[in-house]
């Protein structure tokens, strides 16, 4: 009775363990090859070499998805080019010389009506001043937002757009973890920022980078990454106070 009571508390164990092949010990020494429909046998020598070779597989790709950043505790996909066409339409290469377009479809000057011409997605909001559309970013919800200033004329003409990122994460690591692969990604874009900040108020958390995140948080700590070229200018901020995070994408005229 007691070799299987032992068994059953390891069966549940392996059970929830994302269905992974699990290799036991009885109390008498003995192997046993616990399977994904929770039944078991005793293990032959070759069955242990098996487990074990099966067992690497799995931790050498896990090694290799968190490089990839596939499971680094970020929620941003990052994909290849041809599969992420969708999304890096809404990021045109303006840094790296692309004159067609200032951010999306428009170019800086061009008025309210042809803006909302130049996109394919659905208003959510719109005032004098702005219109807004929701939009997946990279594998994140967030909000396109585009902004108008109104001309001696009357018209109502574009001077800058922001991507603002929907998080609704209560964990502020997670903010930074994202904040962190977003540039990574608009790195690839654009090449390294112009410049790359970290300004602390209060350092009491600046040693301890796994701890930034709840920093930002409080209103210790601002993050701001900045691209430029002559057309325009893109910066990604992570700011927050209060426990209240906000990660945007800000593009606009450089001044």
């Amino acid at each position: 009775m007691r070799f299987f009571y032992v068994l059953i508390i390891l069966a549940i164990a392996f059970h929830n363990n994302d269905g992974a092949v699990l290799i036991a010990t009885t109390e008498d020494g003995r192997k046993v090859i616990l399977k994904e429909d929770n039944s078991w046998k005793f293990a032959t020598p070759n069955d242990i070499e098996t487990v074990k070779s099966l067992q690497a597989k799995d931790s050498e790709k896990a090694q290799i998805d968190g490089q990839n950043g596939e499971d680094n505790g970020a929620r941003v996909q990052m994909k290849s080019k041809g599969a992420d066409e969708p999304e890096r339409a809404g990021f045109l290469d303006v840094i790296q010389g692309d004159n067609s377009f200032d951010i999306r479809k428009a170019v800086w000057g061009m008025e309210k009506t042809a803006v909302k011409k130049s996109e394919n997605l659905q208003i959510v909001r719109e005032t004098p001043s702005t219109i807004e559309y929701q939009f997946k970013l990279i594998g994140l919800e967030s909000k396109i937002v585009y902004k108008f200033s109104r001309d001696k004329a009357g018209k109502d003409r574009l001077v800058g757009a922001q991507y603002s990122i929907d998080q609704d994460d209560v964990n502020p690591a997670r903010f930074f973890d994202d904040y962190k692969a977003l540039k990574t990604y608009l790195r690839k874009l654009y090449g390294p920022p112009v410049s790359d900040e970290n300004n602390w108020s209060n350092d009491i958390y600046k040693a301890d980078e796994k701890n930034w995140g709840f920093a930002i948080s409080l209103g210790f700590l601002t993050c701001k990454a900045t691209w430029k070229s002559s057309r325009t200018k893109a910066v990604l901020l992570l700011s927050g106070s209060n426990h209240i995070l906000s990660t945007n994408i800000q593009y606009s005229v450089p001044q």
